[in-house]
């Protein structure tokens, strides 16, 4: 099948979000379909300050600055298939030739009231997609626990005529029953259809150094650097820390840039993590890697739901830091890692038939 997908992928420098759909892909291709990128992108109006930000971004080059910088750029060229066209709008749409059997939204935080109920967020609930072509999400994210009225109306009246809901979170799944569709199914996160193999095959080297990592988006958040680095101290191992999202660009930040592969790699080879990322979480669980989750703070709060249903089904809730809980006895409790490969290869099989059942039907 020729199939579309709309997700995410703009980034400079969020691993997670450029790696599920890089994931995604594969696995599709896999399954011997053949999937593009649409890409889309939002032209909401936007004030002075947002207008001088995006020249910056555009015509300085700022992006390379970011930790990601030309590497999400290369990676991107490499391993993604995307349509030449950017859609704005659903008007864009009118001339082109869509030549898919489906088109699948997801995964990320697809559905958030952040997409709006404009231009974008019609794009986002496939407003463009007509009959025959199938509407599909794959574990599209609300990021959120609630939707206000305004935006529950405009979601009730967009997911009507899909012929296959799946979300990320199960309290995605109660949003979408109590907006009509109660056959809405929770399923995995994209890069977890792949396996530990599948991404070590990115690896450059085969080195055998250990360091204590720690990855963190630019969100607000608590974070006890201190007793990380004392805890570090105490295992007499170095401890690096690389920061994403973040609105600050430093020169420092420019020589700390990693790449795709170079960060899978510095995930593989810690001896632990320190993260507030999603898929920084996801990953240090893929590889095996004792981690702790700090909690996002302030209006980010409600991404917290997304890490909380992912440690949930995996039986890992103990691996959200709690401050009143000394740091290195958290850390060094020990995780049945036995126990939590099955419930993911559990969870991955369900996933996965559940996607080659929406493709088929």
């Amino acid at each position: 099948m020729r199939l579309g997908v709309v997700t995410f992928w703009q980034t400079a420098d969020n691993f997670g979000q450029i790696l599920q759909l890089y994931a995604l892909q594969t696995l599709l291709k896999r399954l011997n379909h053949s999937p593009i990128l649409i890409r889309t992108k939002m032209t909401n109006q936007i004030c002075l300050k947002l207008k001088i930000k995006k020249f910056l971004n555009e015509f300085l080059f700022v992006q390379k600055l970011r930790c990601g910088g030309k590497f999400f750029s290369s990676f991107f060229k490499r391993y993604i298939l995307y349509t030449k066209k950017i859609f704005k709008s659903k008007k864009d749409f009118d001339d082109a030739d869509l030549n898919f059997d489906a088109v699948i939204c997801g995964s990320d935080v697809v559905w958030s009231e952040g997409v709006g109920s404009g231009d974008f967020g019609e794009l986002c609930f496939l407003d463009f997609v007509r009959k025959p072509i199938k509407k599909i999400s794959y574990a599209a994210s609300f990021g959120t626990t609630k939707l206000s009225k305004e935006f529950s109306n405009f979601v009730k009246n967009k997911i009507s005529d899909f012929n296959a809901i799946s979300v990320r979170e199960c309290s995605g799944v109660d949003i979408c029953s109590e907006l009509g569709r109660r056959d809405a199914v929770s399923v995995c996160d994209p890069t977890m259809l792949l396996e530990k193999e599948d991404y070590e095959s990115f690896f450059k080297t085969r080195c055998t150094k250990h360091e204590m990592f720690g990855y963190f988006i630019g969100w607000k958040t608590e974070i006890p650097e201190k007793e990380i680095r004392e805890y570090a101290v105490k295992r007499k191992m170095k401890y690096s820390r690389l920061d994403c999202q973040n609105k600050k660009i430093s020169l420092k930040r420019f020589f700390k840039r990693k790449s795709v592969s170079g960060w899978l790699e510095t995930y593989f080879h810690s001896s632990c993590i320190f993260t507030n990322s999603f898929h920084g979480t996801i990953f240090a669980i893929i590889f095996n890697k004792p981690f702790l989750f700090f909690p996002l703070g302030n209006s980010a709060k409600k991404l917290n739901d997304r890490v909380e249903n992912l440690l949930n089904k995996l039986n890992l809730r103990t691996r959200i830091w709690n401050p009143n809980i000394d740091l290195q006895v958290q850390m060094d409790e020990v995780i049945d890692w036995g126990n939590v490969n099955r419930l993911i290869g559990e969870w991955r099989k369900f996933s996965l038939n559940w996607l080659k059942s929406a493709l088929e039907s």
